[in-house]
């Protein structure tokens, strides 16, 4: 009798190898398509202790009834924040608009257009004056005809965008739905021989996923009310929009510096309108950065996120860097808790040490 034939370690983890390697790349194909997916997941994952909560704390026999309520007071939340903040917003968004139209009315047309432009426009006044205008509406017509066409572009993309969000409410739904099922009956679809290796692993992960994602969103909130108090004391115009904008961008970290465009922008009106030096604004807006990038890292991250992953920030650029490159804005996301993972195996299976378990 013919032995089976066992194919050798090496052979093993060049297909395993390949086989990750392969998984990675399908995933970045497609990461556009499933950035919706993956953004609704990880939203479900966070609200489920709140539809728990509905379910078997408040006993309520349907789940689609928890469900409704989770959705229906998150919606409430907003609607109220909506109501509270919607007219200092407001206030602040005209206000800043008025303050650029009459910054606008002040300055001299030669101060803001270059002069090629100036000197475009007496060429074209001259053209106009010598040649057929029945020639010239011709020789424009593709040109007058360029808005209309962006227009309709602009249109199908915003119909995109519509879709996009619409089927990110489908899949929010319809996981929240089947979530508890879904957690509790995967792992039956596994093949036996790979099930223990594929439990772990996925254990660790969600493990990893639950501590970062949880921690992250309070943190977020923290900076988001942190940043607008900032800016609001500072002085800086959209105050409130700023910050609630510039904590949100934390959902990845170090990315609030990127707000230090809109920021710069808003202290420049701050200058025009107060007549406070530019260096006067660039420190108050620096220094806003600067102190809440402070209680981020040596107060909130400590406290909230305590073990979760503790990486050094220069292997979160390096793990941004590389995650991002691979998988686009979901490997952003999802950069750190994986690394994390990654790191937690290498110490277990090449360094045979057991890490600290964190919790």
């Amino acid at each position: 009798m013919r032995e089976k034939w066992v194919p050798p370690e090496l052979l093993k983890q060049i297909l395993q190898w390949s086989g990750v390697i392969l998984f990675i790349l399908i995933i970045r194909y497609l990461s556009d398509w499933l950035i919706p997916f993956f953004l609704a997941f990880v939203v479900a994952y966070i609200l489920e202790p709140i539809v728990r909560f509905f379910q078997y704390r408040l006993h309520l026999r349907f789940r689609s009834l928890s469900v409704f309520l989770t959705l229906a007071g998150i919606a409430g939340f907003f609607i109220i924040m909506w109501i509270l903040f919607f007219p200092i917003i407001k206030k602040e968004f005209f206000h800043t608009v008025e303050l650029m139209k009459v910054e606008i009315q002040k300055a001299h047309l030669e101060e803001i257009l270059p002069a090629y432009f100036q000197k475009t426009a007496e060429s074209l006044d001259v053209y106009l004056g010598e040649t057929n205008s029945l020639e010239v509406l011709s020789s424009y017509a593709p040109k007058l005809l360029a808005p209309i066409v962006s227009s309709l572009e602009t249109f199908g993309e915003f119909l995109l965008a519509l879709l996009g969000v619409l089927t990110f409410f489908l899949y929010l739904i319809f996981i929240l739905f089947y979530f508890e099922s879904m957690s509790s009956n995967w792992k039956k679809f596994l093949p036996p021989a790979y099930r223990y290796k594929t439990v772990r692993l996925l254990t660790d992960t969600e493990r990893e996923m639950r501590m970062y994602f949880r921690g992250q969103t309070q943190i977020v909130l923290w900076l988001m009310l942190l940043f607008s108090l900032g800016f609001y004391i500072a002085g800086v115009p959209l105050s409130l929009l700023l910050g609630l904008f510039t904590g949100f961008l934390n959902f990845v970290p170090y990315m609030q510096w990127l707000a230090i465009v809109p920021a710069a922008f808003l202290g420049y009106l701050q200058h025009l309108e107060t007549g406070m030096a530019i260096w006067e604004v660039t420190v108050r807006i620096l220094l806003v950065f600067g102190i809440v990038q402070g209680i981020q890292d040596l107060v909130l991250t400590p406290l909230i996120m305590k073990k979760a992953t503790g990486l050094k920030p220069p292997i979160i650029l390096l793990a941004l860097s590389v995650w991002g490159g691979l998988l686009g804005i979901t490997g952003l996301i999802i950069a750190l808790p994986l690394t994390s993972l990654l790191i937690h195996y290498y110490q277990i299976y090449i360094l045979k040490i057991e890490p600290e378990r964190r919790e």
